[in-house]
This record gives structure tokens, sequence and C-alpha cells, in this order.
């Protein structure tokens, strides 16, 4: 008997060669520290043009220069959304709509408005309200003055890029009210009423569901509502990799959209004469589309969900041609889509977690019919997805979960198959029979609660998260290779040695300090102090950087990830400088991290021993002295501040806190050979009462660090103290400008400025 092997599914007039070149293309911009002018751009299309009629063998050319042109000019275009930096700081009138869903949960309350035509501003504006906020509600129209500036954020290792993020939402200035006013507009339109029912299902949640915890997590199942997630739950999600579950994932809006099309298909059971007028190809794609489409207003809409509905679209439209489509084909069909779409996806983790994910489990999949079982073959793409997707959570998160293959293996079923269906239909009930719809919700909250429990004491396991350092983009794409080559088929020799590959990302070699050296590296924590001094086998920290009124802490967001980002695995002592909220808001964050730290502080009233002058000690041959405050000094707030003096066989460093003019005199007074540094760290973030011509003279320092945060309200750094010290000879180093800074002091002349090491178009 003669076996026929049916030839592999093709997408007709889809070039793949083609069709990868258009991606690449459109992941080159984001790599470039500014975009290419315009007449750059012209020629490259004039030359993809000239490609396309004459060599077809070069069409993969021209889809990258296509691609590259694409994701410039939407670049330029959301660039140019953003604030001009002359209207920066001033008091300015805009009205228009409130967006989304406002955080009346914070405080202050923040909205997204999107300004009339008449504000001239271009894009949507994100406002914190500080002064008697009144309940904030979708589709309400604002009026009043705002003072703005262009989106920008903190610059440091294993950060969170607001700027990037800034850039791919199209944000076009942060800032807070002045003075306003909120009214019912007349019409509050389409999407104002969309995000209406989404606040009035997420207020039914709290109302029905006791758990404050339980509720949050609903709501963000629900319609995409996260502003109920605490500290605690976005810990849970992240060390157990769920995080992506309790977004509004593919998964969920494609289970949605199988519903919309099993829905109609039951007209034809109904209704069989149907089949003669409409095909059932067709009602079914309708039914589907418009399932997914609902469920994504629902959900907010948001940049994710939309890639998943384009995706959605193109097999539904694939499928209604009648086009064979093989599955890698497919995948990159809508990779195409969505990036034409919209090309700036690619600055964010949930286009590669979500194609990269999908493209592990088809890679892994070919070879797991050959398993035998069921479990077998589902265990193979869970390990597939679990490796596949590694280097970019490391990439991006810093970190890898150790139990998310299981919490995955229990929770994907649990919330997509059970928790959601039952969500969207008390969602539907609502509206229509309100007791059953706070039934299911009540229901859905008790089927949620055995699964949080279990995760969150997967979380609390010893080791259940591995924290690395930031990789190297090599690092990655190594590792990457490294996971397709462990799942080759069968037969393929030395599979194994995929795993090798991984070592770079996993163990990377870290930068060495010498015995009796000393790192000094100044964070990026906008208005705030947070220094790390490394020797060779010991860290200190002084200071942890701002924790807001709104909840915004530093500590939790900059300084625990930058350390890790660092390499940092052992914190040996925090030192608080004084108790505030600039300098010691990040404290319950940094030893939530690093629980063994010692703790020393210039303030008598906390229960941490004090920083006293005389307190001296020495690590891998670096002398380590506290200058201030003496015993017995009484708590003066900002005169109280430790003065730490780090020594070394190369310079001396001299870390001062928010001390004043009346400090420095005193220390001149004690000892002033003391005071003599290399590298100064400007006292008070650059206030004019403190560095004063005798003390700036007295240290003769090569470098004066200043760490304060852009535009701040308190005028830091003054121009009469950043002249003084370059007036003295000192090179200027500021956070604001440079963003994480860091120099080894037997290396003065080389200082590492985060912003000029990793510059990118949106900085």
């Amino acid at each position: 008997m003669v076996r026929t092997t049916r030839p592999a599914p093709v997408v007709h007039g889809l070039d793949p060669a083609s069709a990868l070149a258009f991606v690449i293309g459109v992941c080159l911009p984001p790599l470039l520290p500014r975009l290419l002018a315009l007449s750059w751009w012209l020629a490259g299309l004039a030359l993809a043009l000239i490609i396309l009629l004459v060599s077809r063998r070069l069409w993969p050319l021209a889809a990258l220069l296509i691609g590259f042109v694409w994701a410039s000019h939407q670049g330029q275009a959301a660039l140019d959304l953003r604030l001009d930096e002359a209207r920066a700081g001033q008091d300015l009138p805009v009205s228009g709509l409130i967006v989304d869903l406002p955080r009346n949960d914070l405080q202050p309350p923040r909205f997204d408005l999107l300004p009339d035509a008449s504000s001239a501003l271009g894009g949507r504006i994100r406002l914190s309200w500080f002064n008697d906020a009144p309940a904030l509600v979708p589709g309400q129209r604002f009026e009043g003055m705002v003072r703005l500036r262009a989106p920008r954020g903190l610059e440091n290792p294993g950060g969170f890029d607001y700027g990037r993020y800034a850039l791919e939402q199209r944000l076009a200035a942060t800032g807070y009210v002045r003075t306003g006013v909120v009214s019912e507009p007349d019409s509050p339109g389409f999407a104002a009423a969309v995000d209406r029912l989404r606040a009035r299902v997420a207020d039914e949640i709290d109302q029905q569901v006791a758990d404050p915890q339980h509720a949050g997590l609903l709501r963000a199942l629900a319609v995409g509502d996260q502003r109920g997630l605490d500290d605690a739950a976005w810990d849970a999600l992240r060390i157990t990799g769920t995080g992506h579950l309790i977004a509004i994932s593919g998964l969920h809006v494609g289970l949605v959209a199988a519903f919309g099309a099993w829905l109609l298909a039951g007209l034809y059971m109904i209704w069989p004469r149907l089949a003669l007028r409409i095909p059932r190809l067709t009602l079914c794609a309708v039914g589907a589309l418009a399932a997914a489409s609902a469920y994504s207003l629902l959900a907010g809409w948001s940049l994710p969900v939309q890639r998943t509905l384009v995706m959605i679209v193109v097999v539904l439209l694939a499928r209604m041609l009648k086009r064979q489509v093989a599955l890698p084909q497919s995948l990159l069909l809508a990779a195409v889509v969505v990036l034409v779409w919209d090309p700036l996806s690619v600055l964010g983790a949930g286009f590669w977690l979500s194609f990269l994910g999908v493209a592990g489990l088809m890679w892994a999949l070919p070879d797991a019919h050959r398993q035998t079982g069921i479990a077998r073959s589902f265990g193979r793409a869970q390990l597939a997805m679990s490796l596949g997707l590694l280097p970019i959570t490391i990439a991006f998160f810093g970190q890898g979960s150790v139990v998310g293959p299981l919490a995955n293996l229990i929770a994907v079923p649990w919330i997509t198959f059970v928790i959601v269906p039952l969500l969207l239909l008390a969602v539907l009930a609502l509206g229509i029979v309100p007791t059953l719809g706070q039934g299911l919700l009540k229901l859905a909250a008790l089927i949620l609660q055995p699964l949080w429990h279990l995760l969150e004491w997967m979380t609390d396991l010893p080791g259940a998260a591995w924290f690395f350092a930031e990789p190297s983009a090599w690092a990655v794409g190594l590792a990457l290779l490294g996971a397709i080559w462990l799942f080759l088929p069968r037969g393929a020799p030395l599979r194994a040695l995929g795993l090798l590959m991984f070592l770079p990302l996993l163990i990377p070699k870290l930068p060495a300090i010498a015995q009796g050296d000393a790192r000094i590296s100044m964070f990026d924590v906008g208005q705030g102090l947070s220094v790390l001094v490394q020797t060779r086998e010991h860290t200190l920290l002084f200071d942890a950087g701002a924790r807001s009124r709104s909840g915004f802490d530093i500590g939790e967001v900059v300084v625990v990830p930058g350390l890790r980002a660092l390499g940092v695995r052992r914190l040996d002592r925090l030192v608080l400088s004084n108790l505030d909220a600039d300098h010691a808001g990040g404290r319950e964050a940094v030893l939530r991290a690093f629980p063994m730290a010692d703790v020393q502080i210039g303030i008598d009233s906390d229960p941490a021993p004090r920083c006293e002058a005389g307190t001296s000690w020495q690590w891998d041959g670096v002398r380590f002295e506290f200058l201030h405050p003496p015993e017995f000094f009484p708590d003066r707030g900002n005169d109280s501040s430790c003065v730490l003096r780090v020594q070394t066989n190369a310079g001396v460093a001299l870390l001062t806190g928010d001390i004043g003019a009346v400090i420095e005199s005193s220390l001149l007074r004690a000892d002033a050979a003391r005071l003599r540094a290399d590298l100064v760290f400007v006292p008070h973030h650059g206030s004019r009462s403190s560095s004063s011509p005798a003390f700036v003279a007295a240290t003769g320092a090569q470098l004066a660090f200043n760490s304060a945060g852009r535009d701040n309200r308190y005028g830091h750094p003054h121009p009469e103290v950043r002249a003084r010290w370059q007036d003295a000879g000192a090179e200027w180093v500021a956070s604001d400008e440079a963003g994480f800074s860091s120099v080894l002091l037997s290396r003065l002349e080389t200082v590492e400025r985060w912003r000029l090491l990793r510059p990118r178009y949106w900085h």
C-alpha cells in the first residue's frame, strides 16, 4: 500500500522571508539613539519600490526597508504628540473628555484626559488632582488650568522605562490640575458609554465580593480594571508567573470568540434552512468577531487586546476565503498585520510574550504526537513555553519563576475555562436578571478563593522565583537559539547542548572590583537619593529613595530592581541618612528584598542604630567612617543626616545626605582635612542652603554627583550651587540629566551615564 503525503498548507501570496524581513525592519528603529531624517525615509521607500519592480529575489530587502520606514514614521508621530518643552511647567488652559477608568482609589486621584482641539495638545494627557478632587466618572468633561511636562521616566538598570511605555501608549504629557471643574456632556459618546458600563460592573463586583483582593482580581478579569490590585497581589502574580492571566489575555479573547461562533452555529440546529441563505462558516465568523469585539471593548480596548483581535480577524479571513494556512505561516501573517496596525507594539513585553509563546508551542508540537499520552504532550508544551519565554521574561522583568510551570498548569484552565466564563455570564445577567448576575459574581469569587490561596502559598516557597542580573542582547538571543536547539526533532544530535546556550543569560559575567577599590553608583530616583557602594565582596546602600502619598514606591520599582539587575545578591548594610520620605520612603521595600541587611540611621527617634561620628569599619581594604552626627546630637531633621566617608587605595567619596551650611561649617571646624574627597554627593540635592563656598573648596572634588528630580518644585539644584562646584573644578553629574551614574574610585575619569550608555530615541 502506497502511503500518500499531504502537502503542507500554505498561505497564498505570503512570502515568509519577506514577512520575517518586515518584522525585523519594524524592530530596528527602537534600537536607535535618534530617528533618521525624513530624507532617509523617502530614500528607503524609493529603494524599496525599485526593488519590488526589478527583482523578486530581493523582495525581503524591500520588506525590511518598508518595515523600518513605517516604524520610524509611527515613532516620530508619537513623539510629535508630546508637549513642547517650551510650555512645560506653565499653567495651561485645557478642556476635554475623561477617558478610560479614573483612579479615584489613589491619593491624589489620577485620570486620563483626551483634550479638545482647542487645547492645542496633540494627544492624551495623564493628570493628578491634588486638592478637592470630585468623584471622577468616565465621559465627564473637564475644564481648567493644568501644569504639564513631557512624559519622561527614570533611567536605571532593571527599571521600568516609562518613556518607552508613554511612546507605546501615545501619551502626550503628564501633570497635575491647578484648578478645574467637571461636568456632564450633552452626549457622552460610545467610548464613554462603554467605560461607564465597565465602571458599573467594577462597582458591582466590589459590592458583591467582600475580600478586596479577590474583588480586584475579578475586576481585572472581567473588565480589565487593575486598580484594586495591591503590591502583595502583584508580587504573587509575578513570582508565580501568572500575571498574563490577570491581564485580559489572548486566550480569554479567543475563548469568547469561540463562544460567539458556537452560539450562532446553534441557529442552524434551530433553523436548518438558514444554510441555504448564509454559509455556516460566514455566520460563525461573524459571531466570533462580534463576541471578541464586544469583550475587547469591555476589557478597555487596550493595545494587547487590540493585537489579539487583529490576530483573530486574520484567522477568520483566511477561513472565510478558504485559504489553507499552516500554523507557522498564520502566526507570521498575524505578526505582520499586528505591526502594520501598530508598529510600536514591539516596545512592549506583551508582543514578544504572545508571539514567542505561540511560536514555542508550534516548535515543540511536531514531536508531541510521538509521545505516549496527552500528559506527556502537554508537559512538553508547557516546558517549551517556560524555556522559550524565559529569555524574554528575564530581559523585561529580571526574573524567572521556578514555580511558574506548575502554577500555570493549574491556573490556566481554572481561570480560562471556569472563572472567566462565569464572569462573562454574570456581566450579561446583571443587565437582565440582576439577582442572577450577583449570584454568579459571588460564585466566581468562591471558586477563585482556593486558587488564589494556592498561588499565595507558592509565592512564599523558598526559591519560588530567581532574580537575574540585566542580560545583554546577545545573551538573550543566544538563549532563544538554545531553546530552539533543545526542541529540535527527536534524533537531532547534541540537543542537550541547547542548555549551555542559556549560561550567559543565567550566569552573566559581572564586572569585578579589585581589592581596596570601590564602585559608587547613584540611582536615578527623581527627587530623592539612593546610592550603592560596592567593594569586592560587600555592598552598602545609602538611602532608599522616596515613597509618595499615592503609594508609588521608588524602593519597590527602582532601587530593588536596580540592585538585582546589577547582580547584588546580598545587601550588607542600609544607611538612611534621615527619615524624610525622599530618602527613607523605599526602606520597607528594600528590607523585604534584603531582610538580612543591617540598618543605621541619623535620627535618634528611630529604633535602628544611629550612625554616630567616629564609627568606622573596613570591607575588602576599603575604610568606611561616619563624620556626622556626633554622639548626643539632637534630632534636627536634615541637619541630623548621616555623612559617610568612603576611602579606598585610589580615592575618597563623601556622601552627605541633606546637611546644610551650618553642619558644613561644623565639619570644617572639627577636621577640614577629613572632608577632602575626589567624589562628593552634593548636599541636599543642590539646595541654596548648602554647598557653602568654604565647604566646596575644602573637598577639592573632581566629581560632584547630584540627585534631584527633573523640574522639581524646590528648584534643585540652584544655579549658583551648580556653578560653584563647576567653578571649583568638579565635573557635574546630575541624575536628571545622566540617569543612573556609576564610577570606580580608581577610574574617576570614566563615569558611566545610563542615558549615554543606553540612548533611545524616546528618551
